[in-house]
Protein backbone atom coordinates (compact mmCIF):
# COMPACT_ATOMS: atom_id res chain seq x y z
CA UNK A 1 0.00 0.00 0.00
CA UNK A 2 1.23 3.41 -1.07
CA UNK A 3 1.82 6.08 1.24
CA UNK A 4 0.91 9.63 0.36
CA UNK A 5 0.67 13.09 1.53
CA UNK A 6 -1.04 15.90 0.81
CA UNK A 7 -0.32 19.61 0.66
CA UNK A 8 -2.61 22.24 2.02
CA UNK A 9 -3.01 23.66 -1.43
CA UNK A 10 -4.12 20.10 -3.21
CA UNK A 11 -7.64 20.51 -0.84
CA UNK A 12 -7.74 24.04 -1.78
CA UNK A 13 -8.00 23.85 -5.48
CA UNK A 14 -10.60 23.15 -7.47
CA UNK A 15 -12.82 24.51 -4.68
CA UNK A 16 -12.35 21.93 -1.69
CA UNK A 17 -14.71 19.25 -1.96
CA UNK A 18 -15.67 19.61 -5.51
CA UNK A 19 -11.99 18.67 -6.12
CA UNK A 20 -12.20 15.46 -8.66
CA UNK A 21 -8.37 14.48 -7.62
CA UNK A 22 -9.30 14.56 -4.18
CA UNK A 23 -12.19 12.61 -3.81
CA UNK A 24 -10.20 9.76 -6.69
CA UNK A 25 -7.29 9.92 -3.75
CA UNK A 26 -9.22 9.10 -0.56
CA UNK A 27 -11.49 7.05 -2.68
CA UNK A 28 -8.01 4.86 -3.14
CA UNK A 29 -7.66 5.11 0.22
CA UNK A 30 -11.47 3.59 1.04
CA UNK A 31 -10.46 0.55 -1.48
CA UNK A 32 -7.74 -0.04 0.54
CA UNK A 33 -4.63 0.97 -2.26
CA UNK A 34 -2.92 4.13 -0.51
CA UNK A 35 -2.19 5.19 3.42
CA UNK A 36 -2.87 8.94 3.31
CA UNK A 37 -1.08 10.63 5.97
CA UNK A 38 -2.11 13.57 7.17
CA UNK A 39 -0.20 15.72 9.83
CA UNK A 40 -2.08 17.70 12.13
CA UNK A 41 -0.32 20.93 11.32
CA UNK A 42 -1.69 20.63 7.68
CA UNK A 43 -5.45 19.91 9.10
CA UNK A 44 -5.04 22.82 11.36
CA UNK A 45 -3.92 24.95 8.34
CA UNK A 46 -7.06 23.69 5.95
CA UNK A 47 -9.57 24.40 8.83
CA UNK A 48 -7.83 28.06 8.87
CA UNK A 49 -8.20 28.57 5.27
CA UNK A 50 -11.52 27.27 5.00
CA UNK A 51 -12.95 30.21 7.82
CA UNK A 52 -10.63 32.32 5.76
CA UNK A 53 -12.31 31.81 2.42
CA UNK A 54 -16.15 31.80 3.97
CA UNK A 55 -14.70 35.42 5.40
CA UNK A 56 -14.15 36.21 1.76
CA UNK A 57 -17.31 34.91 0.30
CA UNK A 58 -19.44 37.12 3.17
CA UNK A 59 -17.45 40.58 2.05
CA UNK A 60 -17.58 39.82 -1.39
CA UNK A 61 -21.75 39.28 -0.43
CA UNK A 62 -22.03 42.02 1.13
CA UNK A 63 -20.21 44.21 -1.46
CA UNK A 64 -22.36 42.89 -4.12
CA UNK A 65 -25.31 43.66 -1.83
CA UNK A 66 -24.18 47.21 -1.26
CA UNK A 67 -24.18 48.26 -5.16
CA UNK A 68 -26.92 46.64 -5.92
CA UNK A 69 -29.64 48.24 -3.36
CA UNK A 70 -31.70 48.84 -6.70
CA UNK A 71 -32.72 45.02 -6.33
CA UNK A 72 -34.72 45.63 -2.90
CA UNK A 73 -37.31 47.02 -4.24
CA UNK A 74 -37.91 43.13 -5.76
CA UNK A 75 -38.62 40.25 -5.01
CA UNK A 76 -35.06 38.91 -6.56
CA UNK A 77 -33.61 41.10 -4.08
CA UNK A 78 -35.41 39.32 -1.05
CA UNK A 79 -34.46 35.57 -2.60
CA UNK A 80 -30.60 35.99 -1.90
CA UNK A 81 -29.65 34.67 1.37
CA UNK A 82 -26.75 36.20 3.53
CA UNK A 83 -24.02 34.00 4.73
CA UNK A 84 -23.93 32.60 8.06
CA UNK A 85 -20.01 32.68 8.34
CA UNK A 86 -20.11 30.44 11.16
CA UNK A 87 -23.28 27.98 10.29
CA UNK A 88 -21.41 27.99 6.79
CA UNK A 89 -17.39 27.17 8.56
CA UNK A 90 -18.89 24.65 11.01
CA UNK A 91 -20.52 22.77 7.99
CA UNK A 92 -17.40 22.73 6.13
CA UNK A 93 -15.57 21.46 9.24
CA UNK A 94 -18.00 18.46 9.16
CA UNK A 95 -17.34 17.51 5.67
CA UNK A 96 -13.49 17.93 6.52
CA UNK A 97 -14.29 15.61 9.84
CA UNK A 98 -16.14 12.99 7.54
CA UNK A 99 -13.20 13.20 4.85
CA UNK A 100 -10.82 12.36 7.64
CA UNK A 101 -12.41 9.70 8.68
CA UNK A 102 -12.17 7.81 5.71
CA UNK A 103 -10.15 4.38 6.10
CA UNK A 104 -6.24 4.05 6.10
CA UNK A 105 -6.33 7.98 6.84
CA UNK A 106 -3.72 8.50 9.56
CA UNK A 107 -3.48 11.93 11.56
CA UNK A 108 -0.20 12.45 12.19
CA UNK A 109 0.57 14.62 15.59
CA UNK A 110 3.03 17.60 15.70
CA UNK A 111 6.33 15.99 15.72
CA UNK A 112 8.09 16.21 19.52
CA UNK A 113 11.41 15.00 17.51
CA UNK A 114 13.41 16.88 14.69
CA UNK A 115 12.18 20.22 15.69
CA UNK A 116 15.38 21.45 15.80
CA UNK A 117 15.98 20.16 12.32
CA UNK A 118 13.44 22.92 11.08
CA UNK A 119 15.06 25.48 13.08
CA UNK A 120 18.13 24.39 11.24
CA UNK A 121 16.94 24.92 7.86
CA UNK A 122 15.09 27.91 9.04
CA UNK A 123 18.07 29.81 9.77
CA UNK A 124 20.27 28.49 7.30
CA UNK A 125 17.87 29.16 4.44
CA UNK A 126 17.09 25.39 3.35
CA UNK A 127 13.89 24.55 1.98
CA UNK A 128 11.67 24.77 2.26
CA UNK A 129 12.54 28.20 3.57
CA UNK A 130 14.73 29.08 0.66
CA UNK A 131 12.84 29.61 -2.72
CA UNK A 132 9.89 31.53 -3.12
CA UNK A 133 8.87 33.64 -0.05
CA UNK A 134 12.00 34.59 1.29
CA UNK A 135 10.05 37.84 2.47
CA UNK A 136 8.22 35.49 4.78
CA UNK A 137 9.93 32.78 6.05
CA UNK A 138 7.83 32.02 8.82
CA UNK A 139 4.96 31.87 6.68
CA UNK A 140 6.96 28.43 6.06
CA UNK A 141 6.69 26.76 9.33
CA UNK A 142 3.76 24.81 8.29
CA UNK A 143 5.21 23.04 5.72
CA UNK A 144 8.06 22.55 7.34
CA UNK A 145 6.53 20.99 10.52
CA UNK A 146 4.44 19.03 8.22
CA UNK A 147 7.50 17.47 6.44
CA UNK A 148 9.18 16.60 9.92
CA UNK A 149 6.40 14.59 10.87
CA UNK A 150 6.23 12.76 7.88
CA UNK A 151 9.58 11.74 7.84
CA UNK A 152 9.48 10.97 11.46
CA UNK A 153 6.46 8.60 10.64
CA UNK A 154 8.66 6.95 7.97
CA UNK A 155 11.55 6.46 9.91
CA UNK A 156 9.66 5.01 12.60
CA UNK A 157 8.24 2.69 10.19
CA UNK A 158 10.76 1.75 7.73
CA UNK A 159 8.93 3.15 4.80
CA UNK A 160 8.54 5.86 2.52
CA UNK A 161 5.84 8.46 1.48
CA UNK A 162 4.77 9.99 -1.94
CA UNK A 163 4.10 13.86 -1.69
CA UNK A 164 1.92 15.80 -3.48
CA UNK A 165 1.76 19.74 -3.57
CA UNK A 166 2.17 23.07 -6.02
CA UNK A 167 4.03 24.58 -3.81
CA UNK A 168 7.43 25.20 -5.15
CA UNK A 169 9.10 24.70 -2.10
CA UNK A 170 7.28 21.71 -1.07
CA UNK A 171 8.03 20.93 -4.92
CA UNK A 172 11.83 21.33 -4.74
CA UNK A 173 12.34 19.38 -1.27
CA UNK A 174 14.64 16.83 -1.68
CA UNK A 175 14.85 13.60 0.93
CA UNK A 176 15.23 10.02 0.86
CA UNK A 177 12.32 9.44 2.65
CA UNK A 178 9.79 11.84 0.79
CA UNK A 179 9.53 11.84 -2.50
CA UNK A 180 7.72 14.65 -4.77
CA UNK A 181 5.29 13.32 -7.09
CA UNK A 182 2.50 14.89 -9.67
CA UNK A 183 -0.99 13.99 -8.55
CA UNK A 184 -2.40 13.61 -11.65
CA UNK A 185 0.56 11.63 -13.42
CA UNK A 186 -0.24 9.19 -10.03
CA UNK A 187 -3.67 8.91 -10.29
CA UNK A 188 -3.65 7.97 -14.26
CA UNK A 189 -1.07 5.15 -13.49
CA UNK A 190 -3.35 3.98 -10.41
CA UNK A 191 -6.27 4.02 -12.60
CA UNK A 192 -4.03 2.10 -15.21
CA UNK A 193 -3.40 -0.63 -12.59
CA UNK A 194 -7.14 -0.63 -11.35
CA UNK A 195 -8.18 -1.16 -14.95
CA UNK A 196 -6.05 -4.11 -14.75
CA UNK A 197 -7.52 -5.22 -11.88
CA UNK A 198 -10.94 -5.34 -13.25
CA UNK A 199 -9.35 -6.73 -16.24
CA UNK A 200 -8.15 -10.01 -13.87
CA UNK A 201 -11.54 -10.09 -12.67
CA UNK A 202 -13.24 -10.69 -15.73
CA UNK A 203 -10.90 -12.83 -17.41
CA UNK A 204 -11.14 -14.74 -13.87
CA UNK A 205 -15.21 -15.06 -14.56
CA UNK A 206 -14.81 -16.03 -17.89
CA UNK A 207 -11.91 -18.71 -17.91
CA UNK A 208 -14.57 -20.07 -14.85
CA UNK A 209 -17.78 -19.70 -17.16
CA UNK A 210 -16.05 -20.97 -19.90
CA UNK A 211 -13.75 -23.81 -18.65
CA UNK A 212 -16.34 -26.37 -19.71
CA UNK A 213 -15.91 -25.60 -23.76
CA UNK A 214 -12.26 -24.82 -23.48
CA UNK A 215 -11.98 -28.89 -21.86
CA UNK A 216 -14.36 -30.26 -24.99
CA UNK A 217 -12.30 -28.54 -27.53
CA UNK A 218 -8.63 -30.00 -25.80
CA UNK A 219 -10.53 -33.32 -25.52
CA UNK A 220 -11.46 -32.13 -29.55
CA UNK A 221 -7.20 -31.40 -30.12
CA UNK A 222 -6.40 -34.45 -28.25
CA UNK A 223 -7.98 -36.98 -30.40
CA UNK A 224 -5.11 -37.36 -32.42
CA UNK A 225 -2.65 -38.70 -29.29
CA UNK A 226 -5.40 -40.81 -28.10
CA UNK A 227 -5.91 -42.37 -31.29
CA UNK A 228 -2.09 -42.52 -32.11
CA UNK A 229 -0.73 -45.94 -32.32
CA UNK A 230 2.75 -45.39 -31.15
CA UNK A 231 1.14 -44.65 -27.62
CA UNK A 232 0.20 -47.83 -27.02
CA UNK A 233 2.77 -50.68 -28.58
CA UNK A 234 3.79 -51.00 -24.51
CA UNK A 235 0.34 -51.50 -23.77
CA UNK A 236 -0.66 -54.31 -26.09
CA UNK A 237 3.11 -56.33 -25.98
CA UNK A 238 4.36 -55.19 -29.23
CA UNK A 239 1.25 -56.78 -31.20
CA UNK A 240 -0.01 -55.49 -34.18
CA UNK A 241 -2.96 -52.69 -33.61
CA UNK A 242 -5.66 -52.80 -35.52
CA UNK A 243 -8.07 -50.32 -34.27
CA UNK A 244 -8.36 -47.96 -31.47
CA UNK A 245 -11.61 -46.75 -29.89
CA UNK A 246 -11.95 -43.59 -27.32
CA UNK A 247 -14.45 -44.98 -24.80
CA UNK A 248 -13.96 -42.19 -22.14
CA UNK A 249 -11.79 -38.85 -21.77
CA UNK A 250 -12.49 -35.99 -19.41
CA UNK A 251 -10.18 -32.75 -18.79
CA UNK A 252 -9.56 -31.10 -15.78
CA UNK A 253 -8.02 -27.25 -15.92
CA UNK A 254 -6.48 -25.93 -12.86
CA UNK A 255 -7.63 -22.26 -11.68
CA UNK A 256 -4.01 -21.51 -10.79
CA UNK A 257 -2.60 -19.75 -14.28
CA UNK A 258 -0.04 -17.82 -15.33
CA UNK A 259 -1.68 -15.03 -17.29
CA UNK A 260 0.31 -12.37 -19.46
CA UNK A 261 -2.05 -8.98 -20.13
CA UNK A 262 -0.35 -7.39 -23.69
CA UNK A 263 0.06 -3.78 -23.87
CA UNK A 264 -3.12 -2.75 -26.03
CA UNK A 265 -5.06 -4.30 -22.49
CA UNK A 266 -7.34 -5.86 -25.55
CA UNK A 267 -6.02 -8.94 -25.23
CA UNK A 268 -3.94 -11.90 -23.27
CA UNK A 269 -2.46 -15.16 -23.32
CA UNK A 270 -2.86 -17.57 -20.17
CA UNK A 271 -1.35 -20.78 -19.15
CA UNK A 272 -2.96 -23.84 -17.35
CA UNK A 273 -1.78 -26.53 -16.31
CA UNK A 274 -4.32 -29.89 -17.45
CA UNK A 275 -4.91 -33.05 -16.97
CA UNK A 276 -6.52 -35.24 -19.41
CA UNK A 277 -7.76 -38.96 -18.57
CA UNK A 278 -8.99 -41.28 -21.31
CA UNK A 279 -9.80 -44.49 -22.05
CA UNK A 280 -9.23 -46.64 -24.96
CA UNK A 281 -10.04 -50.30 -26.52
CA UNK A 282 -7.35 -51.45 -28.49
CA UNK A 283 -7.99 -54.61 -30.86
CA UNK A 284 -4.78 -55.65 -31.33
CA UNK A 285 -2.73 -59.01 -32.29
CA UNK A 286 -1.68 -61.10 -35.81
CA UNK A 287 -4.14 -60.48 -38.27
CA UNK A 288 -5.63 -64.09 -39.58
CA UNK A 289 -9.25 -64.70 -40.87
CA UNK A 290 -11.89 -62.39 -40.27
CA UNK A 291 -15.85 -62.78 -39.41
CA UNK A 292 -18.36 -59.51 -40.13
CA UNK A 293 -20.37 -59.10 -37.47
CA UNK A 294 -23.96 -57.58 -38.45
CA UNK A 295 -24.76 -56.32 -35.53
CA UNK A 296 -21.59 -53.98 -35.33
CA UNK A 297 -21.10 -53.58 -39.04
CA UNK A 298 -17.24 -54.29 -37.92
CA UNK A 299 -14.95 -56.89 -39.50
CA UNK A 300 -13.23 -58.95 -36.04
CA UNK A 301 -10.16 -60.37 -36.93
CA UNK A 302 -9.75 -64.06 -36.06
CA UNK A 303 -6.77 -64.41 -33.27
CA UNK A 304 -6.72 -60.78 -32.10
CA UNK A 305 -7.47 -59.43 -28.60
CA UNK A 306 -9.15 -56.28 -27.07
CA UNK A 307 -7.16 -54.36 -24.77
CA UNK A 308 -8.61 -51.88 -22.07
CA UNK A 309 -5.90 -48.74 -21.59
CA UNK A 310 -6.32 -46.13 -19.34
CA UNK A 311 -3.88 -43.09 -19.10
CA UNK A 312 -3.77 -39.75 -17.52
CA UNK A 313 -1.87 -36.94 -19.93
CA UNK A 314 -0.49 -33.67 -17.44
CA UNK A 315 0.50 -30.71 -19.52
CA UNK A 316 -0.09 -27.01 -19.80
CA UNK A 317 -2.33 -25.74 -21.72
CA UNK A 318 -2.05 -22.39 -23.80
CA UNK A 319 -5.58 -20.37 -23.49
CA UNK A 320 -5.98 -16.56 -25.69
CA UNK A 321 -8.29 -14.33 -24.75
CA UNK A 322 -9.74 -10.96 -26.37
CA UNK A 323 -11.80 -8.31 -24.96
CA UNK A 324 -14.34 -7.26 -27.00
CA UNK A 325 -16.11 -4.04 -26.41
CA UNK A 326 -18.57 -4.39 -23.83
CA UNK A 327 -16.06 -5.79 -21.79
CA UNK A 328 -16.88 -9.35 -22.41
CA UNK A 329 -13.80 -12.33 -22.68
CA UNK A 330 -13.72 -14.34 -25.56
CA UNK A 331 -11.28 -17.30 -24.51
CA UNK A 332 -10.03 -20.03 -27.18
CA UNK A 333 -7.81 -23.16 -26.55
CA UNK A 334 -4.13 -21.66 -27.97
CA UNK A 335 -2.56 -25.84 -28.17
CA UNK A 336 -0.61 -27.77 -25.86
CA UNK A 337 2.72 -25.12 -24.29
CA UNK A 338 4.74 -28.06 -22.55
CA UNK A 339 3.75 -31.79 -22.18
CA UNK A 340 4.54 -32.37 -18.72
CA UNK A 341 3.39 -36.69 -17.99
CA UNK A 342 2.09 -39.72 -18.94
CA UNK A 343 1.16 -42.24 -16.64
CA UNK A 344 -1.44 -45.35 -16.79
CA UNK A 345 -4.52 -45.49 -14.37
Amino acid sequence: MDNVFLDTCVFLESNFLENKRIKSIFTLAKNGDVQILLPKVIEDEIRNNLRKRVNEAKNRQDTYLNHSRILSNTKTYSDINEIDVELATEELNDKLDNLLNTDNVICLPYPNRGIDLVFDKYFNEKLPFNSTNKNNKKAEFPDAIALQAIENWCEDNKTKCSSFSNDPDIKNYKSDLVKQRVLSEYLDKKSLVMNDRDNLKRIKQAFREQKERLCKDIIDFSMYRMKDELEYYDDVNNMKIHSIEVKSSKVELDDNYKLQLFENNNSGFLESKATLNYEVIIEAGEKGNYKYDDETGEDNYMGTEKHNVKKRFEFVAGINFNFKERGDVVMSFDGIVSQLLVTPL
